[in-house]
């Protein structure tokens, strides 16, 4: 018998950050071609070393839904930004996430109801530094 798990998330998934250095160029961009008409959870993550340099970091979450149907015109176009606030470590400078040598910190952003669509999702940081060291992955979770 199969099981219908509605608990399970659309997407899940991390891209690799090049040379573990994350620029403030590199934007993560992720789709999903067809989205059911429904409420979702957003939910975004990052995996780093111990490299570093911060204790929270500061990115920005930008949602596109194109709620077009096949041929339909003109193509309404949603567009959603947050700023994210990750905290990574406490006062002391300890990282608070788990993890011994690579760490994952994951946050729910927000929760939106949408028509059938298709959906994008980009994710850059806005931190003083342009290049932030130690970032291994950058992760998208939309459940």
């Amino acid at each position: 018998m199969l099981c219908a798990c509605t608990d399970w998330p659309l997407l899940y998934t991390y891209q690799a950050v090049e040379n573990m250095s994350w620029d403030r160029i590199d934007t993560m961009r992720f789709e999903i071609e067809r989205l059911e008409s429904g409420s979702y959870d957003v939910s975004m993550g990052v995996r780093f070393s111990e490299e570093m340099p911060y204790e929270d970091l500061w990115l920005v979450l930008e949602h596109r839904i194109d709620s077009t149907t096949a041929l339909a015109l003109p193509k309404p176009l949603i567009i959603r930004r947050d700023t994210v606030h990750l905290v990574l470590a406490n006062e002391s400078g300890d990282w608070i996430v788990p993890g011994l040598t690579l760490h994952t910190k994951e946050k729910k952003v927000f929760s939106f109801e949408i028509p059938e669509s298709r959906a994008s999702f980009l994710i850059y940081h806005i931190m003083e530094r342009q290049e932030i060291p130690g970032i291994c992955e950058v992760g998208i979770k939309v459940k």
